[in-house]
């Protein structure tokens, strides 16, 4: 790996080989690189700007000398004949890659997650020899210790009874431990798989995951909640966390405009972010739903201890915004009052009007 080659014009002097592809990696990977959707609109208008502001003399405009006048008219004419090919050129690249991002993408392997009470007993014998998924629930749910001394003890074989999975319905069987034979059976046993399935989890890039619902669950979702990238400008995340504030901006209006698709008329949608981008995101969202549509700011807790070396405030909370397809038709499904929380209440002095706690006299109603 001590090979040496050629610098570019961004390397002074000769670099490992290592070296080098390390460098180029960083350089693609921490690049803001965003496709433009209207890429020749954007340059054409800025070529006209650039051309009024710089080139255009309006003392020469109405000068009474006719060559001035032409000869500024064939530098405007030149600047923008050149110019155009420029703009054509690159609007085609940027049009290609654009055809190619959003190009759809296939969908590369499909699995199903069902539980044993909807799996026909037919199957069983197949589930319980199955290694791979018995070595998942007993990873997953601990069922040599937590079934020692039943009746249906699991023992440290790979395989498990048939009348263990019959008083265990609710283990589910995840179909990518099987062939597709065991699978597409499966299946062919559910009369309507649309109407069966309660929930789907896509592993995608989300713009092409919104896509892909689109079609399916238009205006069907309640709730949406998104934890986008906060934009630190860090390198502590797996992800991408470092754009430019009109990138990040971008990415996410894509993104929410797709999700608007899919809400009800009754949904509400919950944003997660920090203050880096939190003034932002609240009016992208209003300009999205609309200002009257917005519900929320809410504020969370996320560190319970404060930060003592903290060089200005320590940064305690981060904010849930929260916007609503139809303000006036949304409200918020409230938990039910449990036992426990009744407990609170009491009434020792039997004030006719029931249980109360005492609470923050000086709260605002």
């Amino acid at each position: 790996m001590s090979k040496k080659i050629k610098s570019s014009k961004h390397n002074d002097g000769e670099k490992p080989e290592l070296k080098y592809h390390l460098i180029q990696y960083y350089r693609k990977n921490d690049m803001d690189y965003f496709i433009h959707k209207r890429l020749g609109e954007f340059l054409r208008r800025e070529l006209d700007f650039y051309i009024k502001n710089e080139v255009l003399d309006l003392d020469e405009t109405v000068s009474k000398d006719a060559k001035n006048i032409k000869l500024m008219q064939l530098k405007i004419g030149t600047i923008k004949k050149i110019s155009e090919r420029i703009i054509v050129f690159l609007n085609q690249i940027e049009n290609f890659q654009k055809k190619l991002f959003e190009k759809k993408k296939l969908v590369l392997k499909t699995n199903y997650c069902i539980s044993l009470d909807k799996i026909p007993e037919t199957f069983y014998d197949e589930i319980r020899n199955n290694r791979e998924q018995i070595r998942e629930w007993k990873q997953l749910f601990k069922l040599n210790e937590t079934s020692q001394g039943t009746l249906f003890s699991v023992n440290d074989e790979e395989t498990l009874s048939i009348d263990y999975l019959k008083t265990h319905q609710k283990l589910v069987v995840d179909t990518a431990f099987f062939d597709d034979d065991f699978k597409y059976r499966l299946l062919a046993s559910i009369d309507d798989l649309d109407e069966f399935i309660e929930g789907i989890c896509i592993k995608s890039e989300n713009w092409h995951a919104l896509n892909l619902l689109e079609e399916r669950y238009e205006k069907a979702i309640d709730c949406i909640y998104i934890d986008p990238p906060y934009n630190r400008q860090g390198d502590e995340f797996l992800y991408k966390d470092k754009f430019k504030h009109s990138s990040w901006l971008s990415m996410i209006d894509d993104r929410v405009k797709k999700a608007v698709k899919l809400m009800n008329d009754k949904s509400a949608i919950f944003t997660s972010i920090d203050d880096n981008e939190h003034s932002k995101l609240k009016l992208l969202q209003d300009a999205v739903f609309g200002p009257q549509n917005f519900v929320s700011n809410i504020v969370w807790q996320k560190k319970f201890s404060p930060q003592n070396d903290a060089l200005w405030f320590s940064d305690n909370h981060d904010f849930i915004v929260c916007h609503s397809k139809n303000k006036e038709n949304w409200r918020p499904n409230l938990l039910p009052r449990t036992e426990k929380h009744d407990k609170r209440y009491n009434n020792p002095d039997n004030d006719p009007r029931g249980d109360w706690t005492s609470g923050d006299l000086s709260v605002k109603t």
